[in-house]
Order: C-alpha cells, then structure tokens, then sequence
C-alpha cells in the first residue's frame, strides 16, 4: 500500500478523484434504481481503479479512496439537496 507524504495528499491528483467520484455518483443516482446502488456502483468503480494502479500503475493509495469517497458524499449532498428544491 502506497502512503504518501503529506504534500502528496493535496496534489491535483486528488481533487480528480473527488470530482469523477461526485460525477460518476450523479450519473448512477440519475440512471440506477437507488442512491445506494449509485453509491456502492462508484464507490467499486474507484477501488477497481486503485487496485489496477497497485498492479500497473502508482500503487494503491487509500487517500485517493478518502477522496472517492467525500466526493460520493458530496454527491449524495447535492443530489438530495437539489431533489428536494426540485
């Protein structure tokens, strides 16, 4: 498991990952049948990612996943938020 050092945990790398998870999550919140298959579908998603950077990539990085995940949060947020002002 890569633990990267603190000036790493704020690179651009991982606003990407928080806005990807956010969209990603609205895509599947407005396609699948439920917030927690949107939820669970992107959260799968960004594990298949880091598990595939383990093999061929940087490494597994569970601060890319803390990302993923405030940024499926994020979404759940926004997507309740706007439902109800809709």
């Amino acid at each position: 498991m890569h633990l990267p050092s603190q000036a790493e945990i704020f690179r651009y790398d991982k606003f990407q990952h928080f806005t990807y998870s956010l969209g990603i999550f609205l895509g599947g919140a407005l396609l699948l049948p439920s917030l927690a298959i949107a939820g669970g579908t992107t959260i799968m998603i960004g594990l298949g990612k880091e598990i595939w950077d383990h093999y061929y990539g940087s490494g597994f990085c569970l601060y890319d996943m803390f990302a993923n995940a405030i940024g499926i949060g994020a979404g759940w947020g926004l997507y309740v938020e706007l439902a109800r002002l809709l």
